[in-house]
């Protein structure tokens, strides 16, 4: 039987190593790609065949063997090892909210990336294009062929998942919302009132 491990211990395995996971669960499910986390971490399962599993699905018995895609770490999952996995309904994780550019340590997290500019207003034909969050630019890859369109002034709430692609880290596009204004983050600093009687209905900005 293959040895059950965590999502972060098979980082640590080498290719063609043969595993199990027990209670992960589904963050994003596109295709063959499942996405998947536990206590300790992220993973993703590529599948032959589709499953109907969907977010929120709690997976044990996961069978299957350490593939390293272009230096992303995945676990492959043969028809049969698909057909084996047993499945307990959960509650949808809500992605991981970044303000800042993924790292490698981030590979395979489901988030969202608040407030960022695109470069373009749609992918070009390679589907990469550079975006922006805060000072930090990083690639946004268009690799499950999702509508995109964008306008270049304004900002988004970007929904993804993080790959790695020849040591490049990636975010793999899900979908877009425009940045809402309504709640504007503090801008570091603070409005107190004056201590002026006559002037206690005025603001000022310290």
């Amino acid at each position: 039987a293959q040895s059950s491990l965590t999502c972060a211990e098979v980082y640590a395995k080498s290719e063609g190593t043969e595993l199990a996971l027990n209670d992960v669960v589904v963050t994003y499910v596109n295709n063959r790609n499942v996405y998947v986390k536990d206590a300790t971490g992220y993973m993703l399962l590529y599948l032959t065949g589709v499953s109907e599993w969907t977010p929120g699905t709690i997976l044990s018995n996961v069978t299957g063997t350490v593939d390293i895609y272009y230096g992303l770490h995945e676990v492959k999952l043969t028809s049969d090892q698909l057909m084996a996995v047993t499945t307990t309904p959960g509650d949808a994780p809500a992605p991981i909210e970044f303000t800042t550019a993924p790292v490698a340590d981030d590979v395979n997290k489901y988030v969202v990336f608040k407030g960022v500019t695109a470069s373009a207003a749609e992918f070009p034909s390679d589907k990469n294009m550079n975006v922006t969050i805060g000072e930090e630019t990083f690639v946004l890859r268009n690799q499950f062929n999702a509508y995109a369109e964008f306008d270049t002034e304004k900002k988004y709430d970007i929904t993804a998942v993080v790959s790695l692609y020849n040591s490049t880290v990636q975010a793999y596009f899900i979908s877009a919302t425009e940045a809402s204004s309504s709640n504007p983050e503090p801008a570091g600093y603070t409005v107190s009132m004056k201590s002026d009687v006559k002037d206690a209905d005025k603001w000022t900005v310290k």
